[in-house]
């Protein structure tokens, strides 16, 4: 027994001191021509290490059995009886599952007779399997790791793209002030608001919302997005506006298998008058000191369902000041399970942000701004949300 202990304790210097050296050289991230250069430096290390082997072999192999790679070293003649080792792990990413499986397989020959030194050795080859699926676990991790991280970095700057076609300042013009408020759930987001001064007479607002939210609906917003400034430039009428926009979207959509909901509106500063037209979009809000109402729009069919869409132009004569809200559905996903989640209790709710009881003045895209983040950040947040205020005022 203490000749055992002994040599045990010799094996585990040595051959501690030889994982540890291992361990050291591989690099995290591992091509298929370096792990093959990095296994077959181990399999000759441990080899010439090991005593009294006549061969060693290390086979790695993919979920589906199909070698990756196999490195042996093995003698050129043996002439005495060799007792036979073989261990085999399966190692698995937590991140890729089976994309990220495979099996070491470590198999030698010895020429150890006593079975204490054939145990020492059993172990050893267990440690060398167990020792290379760490090795290919880290490497895998750390990849994968980085793989996430890459994605990620893209889906951020695809992201800030996206926020950049979104208006961030407040327009003001002599009439009318304008603010745009986007919250998209993930990176990039479905929901797209525009706008466009068409002349000193018109401007033109656009809330659109894609099916579906983060990268494949925010593809479509650059489409979106092209279309509408160049369609606003020659047309003033919404109904017109949103059907030729429907006729230019209409094949990438049906393509993709999505549709738009949108809501164009026309301020005609002169005449005092809103021109709106919608495609199953929702009704704005509409705040006055005398009323506050949905205003009440002629339904159209979503972008992208119809080729030969129609849609109706819906006018409202202002006789006073007044904030209008066109906003994404998303703003009532928020409060989906409770009353809330119907915009006309969405009436009273921004009536009283708009005009507080004290009788002080406000600034009212301002205190609608703030409100609106205020509630996002007290709820889930589960849809893109897109606000567009417009606060009118003829004083």
């Amino acid at each position: 027994m203490d000749e055992y202990r002994v040599k045990l304790e010799k094996w585990k210097n040595d051959y501690g001191r030889l994982f540890a050296g291992s361990s050291a050289t591989t690099p995290h991230l591992m091509s298929k021509g370096l792990l093959s250069h990095i296994i077959e430096e181990m399999v000759n290390g441990w080899y010439e290490r090991m005593h009294g082997l006549a061969s060693l072999t290390v086979t790695i192999s993919d979920w589906d059995g199909a070698v990756i790679l196999q490195k042996q070293r093995k003698a050129a003649e043996v002439t005495v009886p060799v007792c036979r080792l073989r261990e085999r792990f399966f190692g698995q990413s937590s991140q890729e599952a089976n994309h990220g499986s495979f099996l070491v397989e470590v198999a030698a020959e010895t020429k150890s007779q006593d079975e204490q030194t054939q145990q020492l050795e059993q172990a050893l080859v267990q440690a060398i399997a167990l020792h290379i699926r760490g090795l290919l676990l880290q490497s895998i991790e750390k990849r994968t790791s980085l793989e996430l991280k890459t994605i990620q970095q893209a889906l951020q700057m695809a992201g800030q793209i996206q926020a950049s076609f979104i208006p961030h300042e407040r327009l003001t013009l002599p009439s009318l002030q304008a603010k745009v408020v986007y919250l998209p759930v993930t990176y990039v987001g479905g929901d797209y608001i525009d706008f466009v001064k068409m002349n000193e007479q018109y401007s033109c607002f656009l809330v659109a919302d894609v099916s579906g939210h983060g990268l494949p609906a925010g593809m479509l917003i650059t489409g979106i997005r092209s279309c509408f400034r160049s369609v606003a430039q020659s047309c003033h009428s919404p109904e017109q506006i949103l059907q030729k926009l429907n006729e230019l979207l209409y094949e990438d959509l049906a393509k993709a298998h999505a549709f738009v909901t949108m809501f164009v509106l026309v301020f005609d500063h002169v005449n005092r008058l809103l021109k709106m037209s919608r495609a199953g979009h929702p009704e704005p809000l509409y705040f006055s000191r005398s009323q506050q109402k949905v205003l009440s729009c002629s339904a159209g069919i979503g972008m992208g369902l119809k080729k030969e869409a129609v849609y109706v132009l819906d006018v409202q004569q202002l006789e006073e000041d007044c904030t209008v809200l066109v906003y994404t559905d998303g703003l009532l996903d928020l409060e989906r399970d409770d009353a809330a989640g119907n915009p006309a209790n969405w009436l009273s709710h921004f009536a009283q942000v708009i005009y507080p009881q004290e009788k002080s003045e406000n600034d009212r895209v301002e205190a609608i701004e703030q409100n609106i983040r205020q509630r996002i950040r007290q709820k889930k947040q589960n849809d893109d949300i897109a606000v567009l205020i417009l606060d009118i005022s003829f004083s």
